[in-house]
């Protein structure tokens, strides 16, 4: 189950979010500035963060830009009332991964988020793109990363289409 971290100085906003979102499946967590958001954002380990540009005590941006110097590599979806073309391109170029004005559709909103979600996330595609690590967290993994090492080093020639449907069923 994903944790969404929302942040919005409109309590209305945030509570309108919560529910929805956690009748879709997911965990929740609220911050109503952006100081909060970050010591959230840094302790709590979110898997999206939905982010409104203008907030008491810290913007979003500088949230946005707070995490990345970090090297926190989370998906934000900025919320905001500024529309401008300067400002969306200003949101993505600070690291967001997408940006939704307000007032938004909420069926848009949760197609986002689960856009979002379905992205594999950096651990993910090192790993898949790596195959020259040995090691991985299940015997299967492991398998299937020992026949992608370079041709001539293994031994054994790679599988067919067919060889590996016959594993599959076989389970």
């Amino acid at each position: 189950m994903a944790k969404i971290l929302i942040v919005d100085d409109e309590p209305e906003i945030v509570r309108g979010l919560e529910d929805n979102l956690r009748f879709e499946g997911y965990q929740t967590a609220s911050a109503a500035n952006g100081e909060d958001a970050l010591a959230l954002a840094l302790s709590g380990a979110p898997d999206l963060i939905l982010l409104d540009v203008m907030m008491p005590r810290m913007s979003g941006w500088e949230v946005c830009r707070a995490l990345r110097a970090k090297g926190v590599d989370v998906p934000v979806i900025m919320l905001t009332a500024r529309g401008e073309e300067v400002d969306r391109v200003r949101g993505l170029e600070l690291g967001a991964d997408d940006y939704v004005t307000k007032p938004f559709s909420l069926r848009e909103l949760l197609a986002r988020v689960r856009a979002v979600l379905r992205r594999p996330g950096p651990r993910e595609r090192f790993e898949e793109f790596a195959p020259h690590r040995r090691y991985s967290r299940t015997p299967a993994q492991a398998e299937v990363r020992s026949r992608r090492r370079s041709p001539g080093l293994d031994p054994d020639p790679p599988w067919s289409r067919l060889q590996v449907r016959g594993r599959v069923r076989s389970f």
